[in-house]
């Protein structure tokens, strides 16, 4: 993404920060939880009063949920055009200087 003007580095900051701050930490935590339920009880549904049925009726499912926001998001920060999270700081400081 070109950085030319505030907006554009305002969304391509905020963007890559929202990643790190929620996109890979909520995989994680999916990642987690689904491989502990799935070893505990199997593949057996949710129940009706857990925040994580949002994401997925079975165990499974949030596995495959979790792993993808996971993969996605360290794809996204490390590799995407040279990685959006090493070429953060990069890009603002070429902004300021122009």
């Amino acid at each position: 993404m070109e950085t030319d003007n505030w907006f554009n580095l305002t969304l391509y900051s905020l963007f890559t920060l929202s990643v790190v701050v929620i996109g890979l930490p909520l995989g994680a935590r999916l990642l987690f939880y689904s491989l502990k339920r799935l070893i505990i009880i199997g593949n057996n549904p949710h129940s009706e009063n857990l925040l994580i049925k949002k994401f997925g009726k079975t165990p499974l499912e949030t596995f495959f949920v979790g792993s993808f926001l996971v993969v996605v998001s360290i794809w996204y920060l490390l590799f995407d055009r040279g990685g959006a999270l090493l070429t953060l700081g990069f890009k603002i400081t070429q902004f300021l200087a122009s």
